[in-house]
């Protein structure tokens, strides 16, 4: 098998309309960029190779970052490891994640964003990806800047990919 680890990734999520969802696709600019705040992330865990994971939410009609669980390595240089970030003070002690709950932070996204709840366990296709036809409800969300401007349940073309699919 080469070697490579074949670990599922942690989605980010996203809560909308009180439900929390996993992001499943995305496609457009303005979500969370570590870089963007001068940090590099490190990975925790197998699943978080990317160093961090967030949660976004739809707050009224306006997407905000909730809550962000990002790796940070106390034994790079002082200057690597911010000590702030969105106004909070974290201690840059140790290897590991530093969680930031309960943010209000503004998200400036454009774009489509595909979101899943329900994961569907047990189907014998594919059994280490998570496309959003492997969720029972999915929802489409479409935004403008931070604004949401459209939503679409999209759970019975997922059903309907999942029927074709299961039929092979």
């Amino acid at each position: 098998s080469g070697g490579e680890d074949v670990t599922g990734q942690a989605h980010d999520l996203v809560v909308f309309d009180g439900k929390g969802r996993a992001i499943v696709g995305v496609s457009g600019i303005g979500l969370f960029e570590p870089s963007a705040f001068g940090v590099k992330p490190v990975p925790w865990a197998a699943a978080v190779w990317r160093g961090y994971r967030a949660t976004y939410a739809v707050d009224g009609e306006r997407l905000v970052l909730r809550r962000l669980v990002i790796g940070l390595n106390a034994d790079q240089s002082a200057e690597a490891v911010p000590k702030r970030l969105f106004g909070r003070e974290f201690a840059g002690s140790g290897c590991g994640p530093v969680v930031l709950d309960d943010l209000r932070e503004p998200v400036d996204f454009t774009g489509g964003m595909v979101a899943g709840h329900e994961f569907i366990q047990g189907l014998r296709i594919c059994p280490d990806c998570h496309p959003a036809w492997r969720w029972r409800t999915v929802h489409e969300l479409r935004f403008e800047r931070g604004a949401l401007r459209a939503a679409w349940d999209r759970s019975w073309q997922a059903a309907e990919a999942r029927a074709r699919l299961l039929v092979r």
